[in-house]
């Protein structure tokens, strides 16, 4: 992608979402990656919000996800709050970690420090939006007593949400008070199981915010076209490239990581990566497949 056509898209991102907002669309969600040609071209999604919150005047704006890891809670509360100012209180905040290294050795965080990274994030940043003055002494943040500002237009803050897709990720999303955000990798019945885990331990919950999110929403991706006879053809060739896209990733973010050292929670994403770099593989759906089954995407005409 060049300089060019990479600020065009961004830019026709934010007419699209002018008119999903025309349409009546709910919510927009951007994530946030780094380093990964095609995937990585808005590692900023709080700056394009900011940009989309001046052009729209309803339309829910989510961070899905903040990599927790890789920035200090005291950055992110002052952005979000300003954020959620700046769209007069449509802002939601969702936390996560990432699923490889390849994103978080640059600036200097070791994979085995995600996750609790990511717990004393999500314990720590509604304090700061709820309380006149904050303080906090933990295994990763120090923080003397400070008014940490400006505070949030939603009171006591903003929803916090955290991306899920393990299960004891989901565990902790619910026992903290965090909505969780699912992919639909897997399927529908995979799918179905998150809701179930994440309703359950809801019951053990001890929420980190003043106030909670129970809410769980299903991230996928789809593809509408006014002419039923071309969908499928040009669904197949969209899921194809997707896929081939998910190999280039696999292939990039462990590069030059020992087997030997990754972490026990980081291992099923390790495997399912090498899975995938290695090609396709015995038993794994066609591209045509997945059309017709619906199982990871939303296909259809208008």
């Amino acid at each position: 992608m060049g300089e060019e056509s990479e600020a065009r898209r961004v830019w026709e991102a934010l007419d699209q979402i002018a008119y999903a907002e025309e349409m009546g669309y709910d919510s927009v969600w951007f994530s946030e990656h780094h380093f990964r040609p095609v995937w990585s071209h808005n590692s900023a999604p709080d700056l394009t919000l900011a940009a989309v919150s001046q052009r729209t005047s309803k339309i829910r704006l989510g961070v899905g996800v903040v990599l927790a890891p890789i920035h200090h809670p005291l950055h992110t509360a002052a952005r979000m709050a300003t954020l959620d100012i700046l769209s007069n209180g449509r802002v939601d905040v969702g936390l996560g970690r990432t699923g490889y290294p390849y994103q978080l050795t640059p600036y200097g965080t070791k994979l085995e420090d995600t996750r609790g990274m990511w717990e004393e994030f999500a314990q720590v940043l509604p304090r700061m939006w709820s309380e006149t003055e904050f303080s906090h002494e933990g295994e990763y943040y120090q923080i003397p007593p400070r008014e940490v500002l400006p505070k949030p237009i939603q009171k006591p803050h903003p929803p916090l949400w955290s991306a899920c897709s393990s299960e004891s990720t989901t565990r902790t999303a619910a026992e903290l008070g965090l909505g969780a955000l699912v992919g639909s990798e897997g399927g529908p019945e995979k799918v179905g199981e998150v809701p179930e885990l994440y309703q359950k331990a809801l019951k053990s919950a001890n929420p980190t915010g003043v106030s909670p999110n129970s809410h769980n929403a299903l991230m996928t991706a789809g593809f509408c076209h006014e002419d039923p006879k071309e969908i499928d053809g040009r669904a197949t060739d969209l899921i194809g490239w997707y896929m081939e896209q998910q190999r280039e990733r696999a292939r990039l973010v462990w590069q030059g990581v020992d087997p030997s050292t990754v972490p026990q929670d980081y291992q099923g994403y390790y495997d399912r990566d090498m899975k995938l770099a290695a090609g396709p593989h015995p038993g794994e759906a066609k591209p045509s497949e997945t059309v017709k089954k619906g199982t990871s995407f939303c296909v259809g005409d208008t």
